[in-house]
């Protein structure tokens, strides 16, 4: 199960939350081998929803989530820097997918616009690059569905030489420059419009970025980057399991809220980095 959970907080303002203090608490909660990777969870920049801050949390594998479960209860002290709060209620799940569900997905047109919400980035150890390039994101994804999907059955071809079906057909965007301990990284921060007319890579990258949408795309998801979301159409909504609670109403009352999607704030001032254009 894929469960994107919400932690509503009090005493914490948002916009003062750091990629690193986000980590630090995130991985605090979810993580249960710190240096395993790729992680089994992923974390976005704590916001207001429904007047309340929440950090929001997304597990991959039953692990994760009890682990994240286990960590979280009423009044649990949590601390971002030099802010001390605490947890209104246990987390919750806003959404849950199956892998089943995304496995069952397809597409029905060969074309995805994506909208990155957070900077994104790609590459490998201390090389990082901003370029959501098809096979860098297909890589990345894939290597992270296989690890954490407990069906072989559902895991896709690793080939790199499917990727090259796929090509960017509009892009609009720029860069934003991230600090993190050590060194700053580049992130891409817009939409792009990827193309693919093999059908058979076609449904494997449409179920790759609904899995995206959940668990983030490129590096240091666990940070709060390279979170995403498809333009409607495609078939791109992927199986929510049952009616989900408002973190207010969680903490408060039954009554139901909209989920609100947007991120607030310029991810390079809630980083502390700046744009390029």
């Amino acid at each position: 199960m894929i469960t994107h959970w919400a932690v509503p907080l009090a005493g914490i303002d948002p916009s003062r939350v750091s990629l690193t203090h986000l980590h630090a608490v995130a991985s605090g909660l979810a993580d249960q081998q710190h240096w395993a990777s790729p992680k089994p969870w992923a974390a976005r920049p704590p916001r207001f929803l429904d007047g309340l801050p929440v950090l929001e949390i997304t597990t991959l594998t039953t692990d994760s989530a009890d682990q994240l479960r286990t960590s979280v209860a009423p009044g649990t002290a949590i601390r971002f820097g030099s802010q001390h709060g605490t947890a209104l209620a246990a987390p919750h799940p806003l959404t849950a997918t199956t892998w089943t569900d995304l496995h069952r997905e397809t597409p029905t047109e060969p074309s995805w616009t994506v909208r990155f919400r957070t900077p994104a980035t790609f590459g490998n150890g201390n090389r990082f690059s901003p370029w959501p390039d098809p096979a860098a994101v297909a890589r990345s994804l894939t290597t992270r569905w296989n690890t954490f999907n407990p069906d072989p059955t559902q895991h896709f071809d690793e080939d790199p030489r499917l990727w090259r079906r796929i090509w960017v057909s509009d892009v609009e965007g720029h860069t934003e420059l991230l600090p993190l301990p050590g060194l700053t990284v580049p992130g891409f921060l817009g939409r792009i419009r990827y193309h693919c007319d093999d059908p058979g890579v076609a449904t494997t990258l449409h179920r790759l970025l609904l899995f995206a949408e959940l668990a983030g795309l490129g590096r240091y998801t666990t940070r709060g980057l390279g979170i995403i979301t498809l333009d409607s159409g495609a078939g791109r909504n992927p199986v929510v399991s049952g009616p989900q609670k408002s973190p207010r109403s969680v903490q408060r009352s039954d009554q139901r809220k909209q989920y609100n999607s947007d991120v607030p704030g310029s991810p390079a001032e809630r980083a502390g980095g700046r744009s390029v254009q």
